[in-house]
C-alpha cells in the first residue's frame, strides 16, 4: 500500500504549478478559499478551497477545488 502511495504522490498535479494564487479570500469551518487564475489558458478568476485535516493532528491535510 505504501508504494502505491508513493506513487500516486508523484503522478499527482500540484495546485499552485496550475494555478497562479492572487489572494486569500475568507476561511471558515471547512477551510480556507483563494482567489486563482490558471497559469495556462483564458485568463479567468477562480476560487481555491484548501480543505482542512479531517482529524486534529492528521499529519497530511487534503487539499481539494471546489
Amino acid at each position: 500500500m505504501e508504494n502505491y502511495k508513493r506513487k500516486r504522490e508523484k503522478q499527482r498535479v500540484k495546485i499552485r504549478a496550475k494555478y497562479e494564487i492572487i489572494g486569500f479570500i475568507s476561511s471558515g469551518t471547512y477551510g480556507r478559499v483563494y482567489k486563482a487564475r490558471p497559469r495556462e489558458g483564458p485568463p479567468i478568476e477562480l476560487a481555491i478551497k484548501k480543505f482542512k485535516p479531517e482529524r486534529e493532528g492528521e499529519a497530511r491535510p487534503t487539499t481539494g477545488i471546489s
